[in-house]
Order: C-alpha cells, then sequence, then structure tokens
C-alpha cells in the first residue's frame, strides 16, 4: 500500500533524541506505517491501545513492543539529559554502562547477538501477557510486531524465530503471527507453521517512514 508521506516531511532533519514517552508513541507509529505499507491486509489497521493496532472490522489486533537491551536504553536516557541540561554528570552514568556521549553524538555499549535474542525473548512474554484479555476483547487474530532501530547481528536475524517458538511454547495462548521490522526488512512467520518470510524495506522507504513517524509523534506532542 503506498503511504502518501507530504514532500515537506522528507526533507525534515532531526538532531534531537527523542524522550521515552515520545519514543514508544514513535515505535507504535513507525510499525503501524510499516505494515500499512507492506501488507494490503493490514491497510485498514487504526493507532490505538490495548491491542495497540487495531482493525475493528476485521477484529485484528496487532501489539508494538521495541527491542531495546537495557544498557543501550540508559545511555539513550542519558544522552537525552544531557543535551538538555549540559550537566556532566550524565557523561558519566552513560560511561558507566559502556556508552560514550557528547554534543552531538552517543555512542553505545557492545552487545551480541544473546544480549539481543534474550532481550526479544523478554518482551515477548510480557506481551503474551495479554493474549487472553485480548481474545476475550473478541479480536480474532492477534500479531505482535517487534521494532528492532538499529541492524540485528547475523545470528540474531537468524534465530529470532527460535524465541518466539520457544516463548510461546510456554504460553497457553499464542499470538497468531509474529513480525521483526528491523533495518533493512520486515520478516514475519505464522505461528502454526513457523515459516519465516521477509520483505525487503530499501533505504530510503524506511527513511520516510521513519521520518513521517516522527512528524506524527512531534504534532501528538
Amino acid at each position: 500500500m503506498e503511504i502518501n508521506i507530504p514532500d515537506e516531511v522528507k526533507d525534515i532533519v532531526y538532531t534531537t533524541p527523542l524522550d521515552s514517552e515520545k519514543m514508544k508513541y514513535y515505535t507504535e507509529t513507525f510499525a503501524w506505517l510499516a505494515l500499512r505499507y507492506c501488507f494490503d491486509e493490514y491497510k485498514d489497521l487504526q493507532l490505538a491501545d490495548a491491542p495497540d493496532l487495531q482493525d475493528v472490522n476485521s477484529m485484528i489486533g496487532i501489539e508494538v513492543t521495541e527491542l531495546a537491551l537495557k544498557s543501550v536504553k540508559i545511555v539513550d536516557g542519558n544522552w537525552l539529559h544531557y543535551r538538555k541540561t549540559g550537566d556532566e554528570k550524565y557523561k558519566r552514568k552513560a560511561a558507566f554502562w559502556g556508552g560514550e556521549i557528547d554534543d552531538s553524538s552517543c555512542s553505545y555499549p557492545v552487545t551480541t547477538s544473546k544480549d539481543e535474542l534474550n532481550s526479544m525473548e523478554e518482551a515477548l512474554i510480557k506481551k503474551l501477557n495479554k493474549v487472553t484479555s485480548y481474545r476475550k476483547k473478541g479480536f480474532e487474530k492477534l500479531g505482535l510486531i517487534i521494532v528492532f532501530n538499529e541492524p540485528p547481528i547475523p545470528t540474531t536475524a537468524l534465530k529470532w524465530i527460535e524465541v518466539v517458538k520457544k516463548a510461546q511454547s510456554t504460553s497457553s495462548e499464542k499470538f497468531d503471527i509474529v513480525f521483526f521490522l528491523y533495518r533493512d526488512a520486515i520478516s514475519y512467520c505464522k505461528c502454526d507453521t513457523y515459516k519465516v518470510e521477509y520483505i525487503t524495506l530499501a533505504e530510503q522507504v524506511r527513511d520516510e517512514l521513519s521520518k513521517y513517524a516522527r512528524f506524527i509523534t512531534e504534532a501528538m506532542y
């Protein structure tokens, strides 16, 4: 599905990070735009709450979660506070967690595929706890989209489906479909077969969807 992005949005350059509240809304909006762009089936999804994305006519509900490691989130938060206040203590806090920040840039601690996969499993289990309540609301098809704003380590991209299988095996309820949206693709599997399929996202497309999500987010706050 074509997303009509205003030309002025494409030319915007954002130079400051989002705070945690805005980041949550941005992540949900970006996931919403990406699903509508990649799948005709989800063209009628709307931003909502519990679950995050809904098509009430087809009774489809999609939960959104961000794959973010604790250390990376802490460094991000300290960079945001440093940009706002200039207080050197935030540099020291970021360094304690393996990051480095200054006025214009932020570097993150070294992470492994195991770190990414463990974080994914934790997020998935947390979201699975909501499935039963959504079924009771009448949603017939439930999905989860995991958004990762960085390129995953290659092992993560290969093994994420194993994490989904493991997490869902511990739950009496299961998502019907799980998506993994990362830097240059959206991979997904229907959970009756766990067969993984991929849709490539061109860099320009992802950047434009990301900018549009940021634009919508800023307009909401």
